[in-house]
């Protein structure tokens, strides 16, 4: 198993997983490419997959603020991996990279949420703390 840049060629299975694991929302086939395509544009953005014999296995991401008072801020969003997989490390190698990544840009602080209590405990594991309360407003497509 290895944990490499995210690339174009990796968009369908990222989805899929993320559907699996995370949320139903999926995008319209007919759109993945001009999605893709403005997602790889983006120069906030860091993202991993964990690949095994050529099949994605997990996946995580990293986006990066510029803070009016300055410095950097980074959010990781959409941490997955595939249910076989699990409990193997993975998803910490996934963690482990993007914070090395956001240190190795100077971020002064990384967040991310969960949505189980249950995931807690995992991400204390990886070094985080529980540090306030999130407020959030979904928007959902029809």
């Amino acid at each position: 198993m290895k944990i490499q840049k995210f690339k174009k060629k990796n968009f369908n299975s990222v989805v899929d997983l993320l559907n699996k694991n995370l949320t139903k929302f999926t995008p319209k086939i007919s759109v993945y490419n001009k999605i893709c395509k403005s997602f790889l544009l983006q120069k906030n953005l860091y993202a991993v997959v964990a690949i095994q014999k050529d099949i994605v296995i997990g996946y995580g991401s990293i986006f990066f603020e510029k803070k009016i008072r300055g410095g950097t801020i980074g959010y990781i969003e959409d941490v997955a991996v595939e249910n076989d997989f699990r409990c193997h490390g993975i998803g910490e190698k996934i963690i482990s990279k993007l914070t090395k990544f956001g240190k190795k840009i100077n971020c002064y602080k990384i967040v991310l949420q969960c949505r189980k209590k249950s995931n807690i405990r995992f991400y204390k594991k990886c070094g985080y703390s529980t540090g306030g309360f999130i407020m959030q407003k979904i928007f959902t497509k029809n």
